[in-house]
């Protein structure tokens, strides 16, 4: 797959003047991360990637290229143990200064990745029912600002298709729009999807996703979500970003930050992420190739068991 932005595993960099876009205005790429340039099965660097030095637990990510990547041929890897229940890790600046992004308001910005969960021994990574069994998942952080998508299983929606999972927007911390949210999470209103029909995903199959979020305090924010190139979200009319630490800004990323709440009971699995990018410019999530629908299985794995 294409990616007109390539950068690396080991660069994070806030560029101004990355490419014109129509009119003067200038696009700007805050981050940008693939796994092009790690050697298959070293652990991933600090920084960009802060795990237990940032309270997470568990083995530390991986470069890995087993049975296929999204874009290239190597991705980040994380293999847990059973009922392991987070494996923390932040992605750009731990120590938030400077922040990937110093001043939201008025800003719109585009997060895109890659995903995969793959089982081990064929057993489900969360349950399925009306009931919480679900991840933190890819978040925004920063003072005033903490928007993402989750992944498994929730209370607030219908259950899972067997052997399957779906993810949801989530405004953790801030709870800017409390008339929206159901549990902590905004119900799927886009292409169909519902709050009792809700997208459906393979295990052991990448992924795209697209968060765009346009940042105010007041109702003229927006949000909103792709998955596979489908929009899941629009939600529009908002507020997005909270006045109560002064200027909003974007620290970093996070993942994994809880795995499969409240029972914390997950099995051992393989958790796989591949190129991060945050960007202003709705052309670099095309060329990146985030929209693509597209996204195929790799063979299906022969050699996974618990270790």
């Amino acid at each position: 797959m294409h990616k007109s932005l390539h950068i690396g595993a080991f660069a994070i960099i806030i560029l101004g003047c990355v490419a014109l876009i129509p009119s003067t205005a200038r696009a700007t790429v805050y981050l940008s991360l693939d796994a092009e340039e790690g050697t298959v099965g070293q652990t991933i660097p600090n920084p960009p990637f802060c795990q237990t030095e940032c309270s997470g637990s568990g083995a530390k990510g991986t470069f890995e290229s087993a049975d296929g990547a999204a874009q290239g041929a190597q991705y980040y890897q994380w293999r847990t143990v059973q009922s392991q229940g987070e494996a923390y890790t932040v992605v750009g600046n731990a120590g938030q200064n400077p922040p990937l992004v110093a001043d939201l308001l008025g800003k719109t910005l585009y997060l895109g990745w890659y995903f995969n969960f793959t089982r081990i021994d064929g057993n489900d990574i969360w349950h399925e029912g009306q009931l919480q069994s679900g991840d933190k998942g890819v978040e925004i952080r920063g003072p005033g600002v903490r928007w993402g998508v989750a992944n498994g299983q929730w209370e607030t929606v219908a259950a899972n298709q067997d052997h399957r999972y779906t993810v949801w927007l989530g405004n953790p911390t801030y709870h800017l729009n409390p008339e929206l949210e159901h549990v902590d999470i905004y119900f799927p209103n886009q292409s169909g999807y519902s709050a009792t029909h809700t997208i459906q995903l393979d295990y052991e199959n990448w992924h795209s996703a697209v968060l765009g979020v346009h940042f105010a305090f007041d109702q003229t924010g927006w949000v909103g979500v792709w998955i596979d190139g489908e929009k899941v979200y629009d939600y529009a009319n908002i507020r997005t970003a909270s006045s109560a630490e002064g200027t909003p800004r974007i620290a970093h990323l996070t993942l994994n930050g809880t795995i499969a709440q409240g029972a914390l009971d997950a099995p051992p699995h393989l958790r796989k992420y591949d190129a991060f990018l945050l960007t202003d410019n709705w052309q670099d999530v095309i060329d990146g190739g985030y929209l693509a629908a597209d996204r195929l299985a790799p063979a299906a794995p022969t050699n996974l068991s618990v270790q």
